[in-house]
């Protein structure tokens, strides 16, 4: 792939031309078209003005207030056409919330020529306010209405005013010397802190302090002073890190969360006048752990004594590296060997311990131990097994990760071809060859393994009756321990077009095509193989492809191919010039073809004649005439080869090439060791040098370069150090350097390495005077190891049951410098979440169905070295929903006039724990009433009435309007049960009342001025308690926003309420408690509302207390307190204050011997800045238990 341009003169006339576009593939079989429309414009008219501004003091800052800065206003003719009319130029200002004063004004008189400017400076005294000020520029002539563009003859700038005050700022604390791979500290240990202070105005300030403050267990949760640290004088917009001037270590035994606040400039008014003294304090909590453990098993460390094992007889161990990755030290810690029969990626049978547990009598915090080997393992025959590493198998140990304890690899024989590219081309009638790396994934040798290829051109493979002809049968040997081993099959192609090769690994010799044995893998006759018992027997197939066609040539011109006599000439002196040339395409060039040369895009002689030229030959050509200049400095040289396109090539945009001459003394800056000082102990490339060539991220490596002016002047140019990895390159430094000619520079940059491998590019740009040859003017040398991963596909999401989905392609995220071909192996964390490769490294995973989640990928790449890097990436598997379930019994039994109430929770199903919502689906029974409330369900038979009906009930989640219904007959008998009296509870409402639903608003009423509008939100607590909350407001009719969200803390459940709305608002809590669970809690309300004076009162129904509040007018957030009522019977209700006196042994003396298991709160909430205290009533209701558990009986 590339980009290539095409240029061509602008037609002469007026209109649309088109221009097609043919682009075909490398199959020669497939091609695509495009077309581009092309309307030359005639000459235009077109006025444009700019208006920018800069600060004097500091450019591209924007000042403060009163301080001088220029605003800049260009105009230019941008069209084709001259403007003979003057032009008038005006500035104005707008100021922060007002109009502004016309600044100035000029006049371009006479106009302007097409493709000039003029350009004016108006110095600004400075302003009065903070802001956005915005500067506007009109350009107006008389000739306007000639314009093609008009909208361009406006510009307007802004710049912001800030305060002539500095305003210092903590934002943020980071955190350092945690343990390895964790965000938080440990007891008993050093940690460090530092905090970022920025100065957000324009002005500088001086220095001052910042004192740091903490809180936690080891202080009893109360501030206590850490210490005080310097803050610089910060300039302008700047930003600092500080060190904590002393190392942070909790005590043993008081772990726990710890907050850190950081006050700048902490005396009120500080040391430092600021524009805003609010902002000056950070609070930022960090934990601080115990300390821990975190065993693993090192990926890909499992070593096996022997990779060619005599089954049945041998006897081999195998090793495995050990890592603690946790905070503590750990004594006999063990390890386990196991193994099982794996076959097509399936466990089959038990797990057999091999020998004892291993002991590992001591490792230490980040420690590795190497080589753990287990008891020997006689290895029983050829078939597939699969051994497993775990330590701590008995969970001996508390760690910080459990699931990362094992590690396995593959025992047997697992043999396939594969290659990161499966195309080929060659030139019809030539001898070429296709090839396959022949690997196995497990772990034996395999030895005289059967390979051949079929080419079943021009067919599809495996085509009914389609017999393919053999290119090569051969024989391999495959190394042991993931080896890899190359077959290759040659021939003479004879026929153009595209011929689809299969290639397969494991046949018999005696088994071939020509006695109808079918290679199909699918095929039931398919070749056996010798190695009958491979872990999977279903990818021994590989496909690749070979392009034949007919050869064209290829003319290449080079800037390095082009040879004058002379870079550096002196005026006057003539030069020869000559050029060399290449045709690199397959094809000869039998026709003649012409090549110009050209200075300074002036032809240099006549056209030269070239008669042929073979394919891969090269041949050159000199100018017929001699060049020389008078005029110093550089002149370009450019050949074109074919010029009139007389020769069809593969390529036509590669037949240019230019370079430069530079007439008189230049410099020339060139990459090369000082003479007697390259033999240092260092890694070397041409001019450049590290200090380390195998560093660690974080480690400072020391760049050497060395520069020679190889010219003849003094020249000065700058050098650039850049870090590349793969295709993406980060500047490290630069660097201005001057040198006279002859002489070395040596330059040095330190620099910290942000990669254990990549390379350090050196690159010479904008010399000046300009050099004469700039062809060499790069360098680079390679550290680290040859094979890394540089790049993931972390975060990758694919959707729950969709079966195989593609991760990506994993050649485009390794990068091996040995530039061998790269093998990969992957596996997932999760059980049943499988990964394939396919023959074109692209990587597939497969959840089972229904598993949603984050899994975890491992990706080996490993080299025919046998290096090896590991990756890790997590693929995030979406929740596709699945629809609820409802399946209810075949009877409810409930005797007259008692409401059975039913918890619908175990008839529920929903696989994605959705919320899920209960509704009526047929709504027409007449002798019954339901009322539901979220999956609770009242069914109330009418008075007096027996007998049997049927409900039909559908169920919906929160992500499909799709309901699952079910039907449930319902048997209504006798009252032949005693049901211990209850208060009975009459609904009584005021006239004026509207309600919007009736659900549980039974039990009390209003009184008020006005009408009443009811409404109810559900909302679920932390602890999944079913909480609803009902909202009145005594404006009528109104429209009411809310934002409701419910939190649980140590300090007791908050509620915001946010309305657009004036009013009352009476705030009424359902919930189930438990009867032991103490219940302390107070609820901060913050209504966002200003509020009429209005009176309301509340009518208790059971107690019969009415409850008056006065005229009320400010609104704001307050505590509502809670008064628990502790007595047993149904009177008045008593107060007891404050809440936190609701202990657990007020649960067991008073509520646990009535069985109460259900309360109702009240609570009247005025938006008032007053703390209202509200006598609260609980009411319990008495559990009725019957034959069905989850079915209880309510008054």
């Amino acid at each position: 792939w590339g980009d290539y341009s095409v240029s061509f003169a602008t037609p002469n006339a007026v209109g649309l031309y088109h221009i097609d576009v043919y682009v075909t593939d490398y199959t020669l079989e497939g091609e695509e078209t495009a077309t581009l429309d092309i309307i030359p414009r005639p000459d235009r008219n077109d006025i444009r003005i700019v208006v920018s501004t800069n600060y004097h003091e500091t450019p591209r800052i924007n000042p403060p207030t009163a301080d001088v800065f220029d605003i800049y206003v260009t105009v230019s003719n941008t069209g084709t056409v001259d403007i003979n009319n003057d032009i008038a130029v005006d500035l104005n200002e707008n100021q922060p919330g007002m109009g502004g004063p016309l600044l100035n004004n000029w006049v371009i008189a006479g106009g302007l020529n097409a493709g000039t400017s003029q350009s004016y400076t108006y110095v600004h005294q400075g302003v009065p306010n903070v802001g956005w000020y915005y500067f506007h520029g009109t350009a107006t002539h008389a000739a306007m209405a000639l314009e093609d563009y008009t909208n361009n003859n406006t510009y307007s700038t802004r710049k912001y005013i800030y305060p002539a005050l500095p305003d210092l700022t903590p934002t943020d604390i980071a955190w350092s010397n945690l343990p390895a791979r964790r965000n938080h500290g440990v007891v008993g240990r050093d940690f460090n802190a530092s905090v970022r202070v920025q100065n957000k105005y324009v002005t500088a300030s001086g220095p001052t302090t910042a004192t740091i403050d903490y809180r936690g267990p080891f202080t009893g949760n109360v501030w206590a002073h850490y210490n005080d640290i310097v803050v610089p004088a910060l300039g302008t917009f700047e930003i600092r890190y500080l060190d904590f001037d002393q190392a942070i270590n909790i005590p043993v035994g008081n772990a726990g969360f710890y907050d850190f606040r950081v006050t700048v400039d902490p005396i009120n008014p500080g040391i430092i006048v600021e524009e805003d003294e609010d902002n000056n304090v950070y609070t930022e909590t960090i934990e601080v752990k115990n300390p821990d453990w975190d065993f693993d098993v090192n990926s890909g460390s499992i070593e096996i004594s022997s990779y060619n094992p005599n089954f049945g007889v041998s006897e081999v161990n195998f090793t495995a590296d050990i890592q603690n990755r946790g905070t503590d030290s750990a004594t006999d810690v063990g390890v386990k060997f196991e193994y099982a029969r794996f076959q097509d990626g399936d466990v089959i049978g038990p797990w057999i311990q091999i020998g004892n547990i291993i002991n590992i009598p001591f490792i230490d915090s980040n420690e590795t131990v190497q080589n753990v080997t287990s008891n020997l393992w006689t290895v029983p025959d050829s078939d597939g097994y699969i051994l497993q590493v775990t330590v701590d198998p008995l969970d001996v140990f508390a760690e910080y990760n459990e699931n990362n304890n094992d590690e396995n690899r593959w025992l047997g024989y697992e043999i396939y071809p594969w290659a990161h590219s499966n195309y080929y081309s060659t030139n019809v009638n030539t001898e070429a060859a296709v090839g396959r790396y022949i690997s196995s994934r497990a772990s034996w040798q395999a030895d005289d393994v059967d390979v051949v290829f079929y080419d079943w051109f021009p067919h599809e493979p495996f085509a009914v009756g389609v017999v393919p002809v053999e290119l090569n049968l051969q024989t391999v040997n495959i190394p042991g321990n993931n080896g890899t081993t190359i077959a290759r099959a040659s021939k003479l192609w004879t026929q153009v077009g595209l011929h689809k090769i299969t290639c397969h690994a494991d046949i018999t010799g005696a088994e071939i095509l020509a006695s109808a044995i079918n290679p199909n893998p699918a095929s039931p006759d398919h070749f056996i193989g010798d190695y009958d018992n491979e872990i999977y027997e279903d990818n021994n197939v590989d496909y690749l492809f070979m392009t034949v066609y007919e050869p064209q040539p290829d003319l290449v011109a080079w800037s390095e191919f082009i040879n004058p006599e002379l870079l550096n000439p002196d005026e006057g002196e003539e030069i020869t010039i000559q050029s060399s040339f290449e045709n690199q395409g397959a094809g000869d060039v039998d026709d003649p073809f012409k090549v110009k040369f050209f200075i300074d895009s002036v032809q240099l002689g006549a056209d030269i004649a070239v008669a042929s030229i073979n394919s891969n030959n090269n041949d050159a050509v000199q100018a017929t005439e001699l060049f020389s200049s008078n005029v110093a400095g550089a002149h370009v040289i450019r050949v074109e080869l074919d010029t009139d396109d007389e020769i069809a090539e593969t390529r036509e945009d590669n037949n240019l090439a230019s370079r430069v001459v530079v007439v008189g003394p230049a410099p020339n800056m060139i990459f090369t060791f000082i003479p007697d000082r390259n033999s240092r102990n260092l890694r070397d490339g041409d001019g450049i040098s590290l200090s380390d060539s195998s560093p660690e991220v974080g480690d400072e490596i020391t760049i050497t370069v060395s520069i020679k002016n190889d010219g003849r002047a003094v020249g000065s140019a700058w050098l650039n150090l850049y870090y590349v990895i793969a295709s993406d390159s980060t500047l490290i430094a630069t660097r201005e350097f001057t040198a006279n000619d002859s002489e070395y520079e040596e330059i040095e940059v330190d620099w910290v390495a942000t990669s254990e491998f990549g390379s350090i590019t050196a690159v010479i740009t904008d010399a000046s005077p300009i050099e004469y040859n700039t062809l060499d003017n790069s360098t680079s040398i390679e550290f680290g190891p040859s094979l890394q991963f540089v790049s993931t596909y972390n975060s990758t999401h694919i959707d729950e049951d969709a079966g195989s989905q593609m991760i990506g392609d994993l050649d485009g995220i390794v990068e091996n410098r040995d530039a061998t071909d790269v093998m990969f192996v992957a596996e997932t964390n999760v059980e049943n979440v499988t990964t394939t490769i396919d023959q074109n490294n692209v990587l597939w995973v497969t959840p089972p169905a229904d598993f949603y989640g984050t899994v975890v990928v491992t990706l080996e790449a490993i080299n025919i070295y046998d290096d090896s890097k590991t990756l890790t990436f997590d693929v995030l598997v979406d929740n596709i929903n699945d629809l609820p379930q409802i399946t209810l019994p075949a009877t409810f039994t409930t005797v007259a006039d008692d409401t059975l109430t039913v918890d619908f929770a175990p008839f529920l199903i929903d696989v994605d724990d959705a919320e899920v919502s209960l509704n009526i689906a047929v709504e027409d029974n007449s002798n019954v009433s339901v009322s539901i409330r979220g999956i609770d369900v009242d069914i109330i038979p009418n008075p007096g009435y027996e007998g049997v009906e049927t409900l039909y009930f559908s169920v919906t989640d929160d992500h499909s309007e799709v309901a699952a219904t079910d039907s449930v007959v319902v048997t209504i008998g006798d009252d032949n049960e005693t049901i211990e009296d209850a208060e009975t509870l009459d609904i009584t409402t005021v006239e004026t009342a509207k309600y919007l639903t009736t659900d549980d608003v039974d039990f009390y009423t209003f009184e008020g001025t006005s009408d009443l509008s009811l409404f109810s939100v559900e909302l679920t607590d932390e602890n999944s308690l079913r909480t609803r909350i009902f909202f009145s407001t005594i404006e009528d009719g109104s429209d009411i926003n809310l934002s409701i969200p419910l939190y649980s803390s140590e300090d007791g459940e908050l509620i915001e309420v946010e309305t657009n709305q004036t009013g009352y608002w009476f705030v009424r809590i359902d919930r189930v408690v438990e009867a032991r669970s103490s219940n302390n809690n107070s609820y901060t309300i913050n209504i966002k509302t200003l509020v009429s004076p209005k009176n309301i009162s509340f009518t208790d129904d059971d107690s019969g207390v009415k409850l008056d509040w006065n005229e009320v007018s400010a609104a704001g957030s307050y505590k509502v307190y809670r008064k628990e009522t502790l007595n047993d019977g149904w009177g008045d209700p008593i107060a007891i204050v404050p809440t936190n006196t609701f202990t657990d042994d007020d649960v067991e003396n008073n509520y646990v011997n009535a069985n109460r298991e259900k309360a109702i709160y009240y609570y009247l909430i005025i938006a008032s800045t007053d703390i209202v205290e509200v006598p609260v009533r609980y009411r319990f209701i008495k559990k009725q238990e019957s034959d069905n558990s989850h079915i209880s009986n309510r008054k």
